[in-house]
């Protein structure tokens, strides 16, 4: 059997908790996001479904989870949970990403019951839905529409910024190794 945990990053490198305290009319200090580690990788929603080792997730994004939490395990392979996140795409894509309503946990949640059968932690499910409601009805709509708006352009230029970065540096790194083994 597999080790299944739910990996929780703190994502808010900018201080934009602040901003988004102020205009959610909530107290934040920080911008969760929560990713599947199994199989020696991370399964995560933005803009799409990923899976990266977990060995290339520091350099990639350039922290840590900011607490990591065993969900149990699972008999699933990693051949099956691949076909899973396959039957996914539709649901999970840059069309139906919301801020609030359809992110990251979400995917989380919907991966986690399949590989173990258990819930990730009852705050990551209401973390997007309890953002919006201290808002009047029009004003959360107004907030959605633009959280959205603002946070699809980011992940996906962040994902293109973020993998030029990455394939950079691991092709730094094999050039290095390439030359101490040549020396």
């Amino acid at each position: 059997d597999e080790k299944v945990e739910l990996r929780i990053y703190n994502i808010d490198k900018y201080g934009l908790s602040k901003l988004g305290s102020k205009a959610l009319r909530k107290d934040y200090n920080a911008i969760w996001h929560v990713a599947i580690g199994a199989f020696g990788s991370e399964f995560w929603f933005d803009h799409q479904i990923n899976e990266e080792s977990l060995d290339g997730i520091e350099v990639r994004f350039g922290y840590a989870p900011a607490e990591v939490v065993d969900l149990g395990k699972t008999s699933k392979t990693h051949k099956e949970l691949q076909d899973f996140l396959v039957e996914l795409d539709n649901k999970y894509n840059v069309e139906t990403y919301d801020c609030f309503h359809h992110n990251c946990h979400n995917f989380a949640q919907e991966v986690a019951v399949w590989l173990t059968g258990n819930s990730i932690p009852q705050w990551c499910l209401d973390h997007g839905g309890e953002a919006l409601s201290n808002l009047p009805a029009k004003d959360a709509e107004t907030i959605r529409w633009a959280s959205n708006k603002i946070a699809k352009i980011m992940m996906v230029s962040w994902g293109r910024y973020n993998k030029e970065r990455f394939d950079r540096r691991m092709k730094n790194q094999k050039q290095g190794q390439g030359q101490a083994q040549a020396q």
